[in-house]
C-alpha cells in the first residue's frame, strides 16, 4: 500500500560536480561527478538509510541537501517548498527544519565552548528566546539525550566519545527540526556505545516524530534503524527498496557484493573472498547486463516490485519500451 502522506523532504535529480583544476592558470580540465542524479523521498517519521563504500558520494548528498555544499543541479524541497536556489537570508528559516549529526563527536564540538554555549548557540543565531528560556532549553536537551544537567558548565574534552555524540545530537535538536541528517553518527564509537546511541535515536524519533536520512557504510547498523535503504555507488543510487525486500532479494550486482561482504557470526558460513575479489563491483561499466553503465549513460531507475527500484542501462530500457 502506497503511503499517501506528503513528504517532509523530497530531492529530485540532485547533482554535485566538483571541477578539476590544472595548470598555472588553474583552468577546469574536467569534473568529479560526486553526486549524479540522486532522487530521494522521506516522509514524516521515516528513516531512509543511504549506504555504500567510502567515496561513493553519501556524505556529499547529505551536505548538498542541507545546502552546506551548493548543488550543481536538481531540486530540494522541504515540506513542499523548493529551497534549492534560496539566498542565505531566505534559507535561514528552513535551516531550522533540517539539522545534522556529524561523524566525529569530538572535532564537531568547539573545545573552547562549554556545553551550555554549544547547546544554546543555535538559539542565539536564530534569535530564539531570552537567556532564561535558553537555559531551560539547554537543560531540557540534556534530559532528552540522557546526560546530567550538571554537565552544562563542562567542556567537551571531559566527556567520553559516546557522551560527546549525545551532545552533538542534543545540539542538532535545539531548533526542533523535522529532519536529521545522521552522517555516520556511530562509526567512531565502540560497538556497545553504538547500540546505546542507535537506541537513543530510535527513542527520539518515536517521541518527536523525526525523519532521518541515515548515512552509513555499515549494513548491520542501517538494517537496525532504517525503514527504506538506498544503495549508492559512484554518485548514483543503484537500488532502493524497503529493508526487508533489499536483504531478502537484492537485485543489483553491487548490492549483492555489499551484502556478501557482511561477516556472519556463524563459523559455518565464512566469507567467500574469492567471490568478492573476482568482480569489479564498483565499476559501472563492468556490471553485467542489464545493469552496466557506459560513459554518457546514467541509466534509469526501474521499478521491479512495489517500492523496489533498480538502476538499469538506459539504452536497454529504451529498447524494451520501444
Amino acid at each position: 500500500m502506497l503511503d499517501a502522506r506528503p513528504p517532509v523532504l523530497e530531492v529530485t535529480n540532485l547533482k554535485k560536480h566538483f571541477p578539476i583544476k590544472k595548470g598555472l592558470l588553474r583552468r577546469t580540465a574536467g569534473y568529479v561527478y560526486a553526486v549524479d542524479g540522486v532522487s530521494l523521498t522521506i516522509r514524516p517519521g521515516e528513516t531512509l538509510g543511504l549506504v555504500g563504500e567510502s567515496g561513493c558520494g553519501k556524505s556529499t548528498v547529505g551536505r548538498t541537501i542541507l545546502r552546506l555544499t551548493e548543488p550543481t543541479a536538481g531540486d530540494i524541497k522541504i515540506n513542499g517548498t523548493n529551497i534549492t536556489h534560496l539566498d542565505k537570508s531566505a534559507l535561514r528559516p528552513y535551516r531550522r527544519q533540517m539539522q545534522i549529526i556529524f561523524q566525529d563527536p569530538f572535532s564537531s564540538l568547539n573545545p573552547r565552548m562549554t556545553v551550555y554555549d554549544i547547546l544554546t548557540e543555535p538559539l542565539r543565531i536564530h534569535r530564539i528566546g531570552d537567556g532564561d528560556a535558553r537555559f531551560e532549553r539547554a537543560k531540557e536537551l540534556l534530559d532528552m539525550v540522557g546526560l546530567d544537567r550538571s554537565s552544562l558548565r563542562r567542556y567537551p574534552h571531559s566527556f567520553s566519545g559516546g557522551q560527546r555524540q549525545r551532545l552533538g545530537i542534543a545540539r542538532a535538536l535545539a531548533l526542533s527540526p523535522q529532519v536529521l541528517l545522521c552522517d555516520e553518527p556511530v562509526s567512531a564509537l565502540d560497538v556497545s556505545v553504538q547500540a546505546q546511541v542507535l537506541n537513543l535515536l530510535k527513542d527520539l524519533q518515536q517521541a518527536l516524530g523525526l525523519s532521518y536520512l541515515f548515512v552509513s557504510h555499515n549494513l548491520a547498523v542501517v538494517d537496525y534503524v532504517a525503514d527504506t535503504i538506498a544503495v549508492m555507488c559512484r554518485g548514483y543510487i543503484v537500488e532502493q527498496a524497503p529493508k526487508a525486500a533489499l536483504f531478502k532479494d537484492p537485485i543489483h550486482p553491487y548490492t549483492k557484493a555489499l551484502l556478501a561482504a557482511v561477516p556472519d557470526p556463524d563459523i559455518d558460513r565464512p566469507l567467500d573472498f574469492a567471490k568478492l575479489r573476482s568482480g569489479r563491483f564498483s565499476e559501472p561499466a563492468a556490471w553485467p547486463a542489464p545493469f552496466g553503465l557506459n560513459d554518457g549513460d546514467a541509466g534509469t531507475m526501474t521499478e521491479v516490485a512495489p517500492g523496489h527500484r533498480v538502476r538499469m542501462s538506459g539504452a536497454l530500457v529504451a529498447q524494451e519500451a520501444a
